[in-house]
């Protein structure tokens, strides 16, 4: 088990890395563009030794897979593809300006892993963030 979190991690890391890389605009598109490397990935895998040895083709599999479910479920890669938006916000933050820099905020947050793309969490962490911005205003 401790080389599959190692895994997990490891992965989760090159699909962050990916969605904050500015190729994509959407995670359907990171997911589509993962799901496309992972033919890519089986076809050559298969013109190599490993096509001749299931198992290592479906550990193959197994890993693209991963990688595409992580794509799919955990990385967002634009503030459009939260579980908030700016209207959602507006009850929140008390100087609208400041929506974008909120929602990136939050993008990131999840990206790390740090907080579930959940409506619920992502406005929890919304007023923390302005209660905590207030608070510093006032000194």
């Amino acid at each position: 088990a401790p080389m599959m979190f190692t895994k997990e991690r490891t992965l989760t890391r090159w699909v962050r890395a990916e969605a904050a890389s500015g190729e994509f605009r959407t995670s359907k598109d990171l997911t589509e563009a993962f799901t496309q490397l992972k033919e890519v990935f089986l076809a050559d895998m298969g013109a190599t030794h490993a096509g001749n040895n299931p198992q290592l083709m479906a550990e193959g599999r197994e890993l693209a897979d991963a990688v595409i479910e992580i794509a799919r479920t955990k990385m967002p890669v634009h503030t459009a593809d939260l579980a908030v938006n700016g209207a959602d916000l507006a009850q929140i933050i008390t100087n609208g300006a400041e929506t974008g820099t909120f929602l990136k905020y939050l993008l990131e947050r999840v990206r790390c892993g740090n907080l579930p793309n959940e409506r619920a969490a992502l406005l929890e962490a919304a007023k923390h963030r302005q209660q905590k911005t207030s608070a510093k205003a006032k000194f």
